[in-house]
């Protein structure tokens, strides 16, 4: 059996009109919370009674901008150190990982420092 919730109201989310929470018959389950922009903010695990959260930290833009992930407290970026973009929207720094990416004129990746 699959069950499926939508619409869970949650402070600081925009989940109306979203998938909000599934779980299958072993008690794998997934709860989620949507940022405004209708991507995904928060996505929470539950497998085998361990709790795994991903959280997506979005700019004005809507563009990701960090994330934090438990119970690994791996965080890819921080609030002061944000993922960077091209003016056309590519991703052009990650904190930690790519210090950056070189594109060419059809916005196919080159190269990634």
């Amino acid at each position: 059996m699959f069950y499926c919730t939508c619409d869970t109201a949650v402070s600081g989310y925009a989940n109306v009109g979203q998938l909000t929470r599934s779980e299958n018959a072993a008690g794998v389950s997934h709860v989620s919370d949507w940022h405004q922009s209708g991507n995904l903010a928060r996505n929470r695990a539950v497998i085998d009674g361990v709790y795994h959260t991903t959280e997506t930290f979005y700019s004005n833009g809507f563009m990701p901008i960090w994330s934090r992930n438990q119970p690994y407290n791996l965080s890819i970026g921080s609030l002061s150190a944000n993922w960077t973009y091209t003016l056309g929207g590519l991703t052009r720094t990650v904190p930690g990982y790519v210090t950056e990416t070189i594109y060419e004129p059809d916005n196919q990746t080159r190269e990634i420092r």
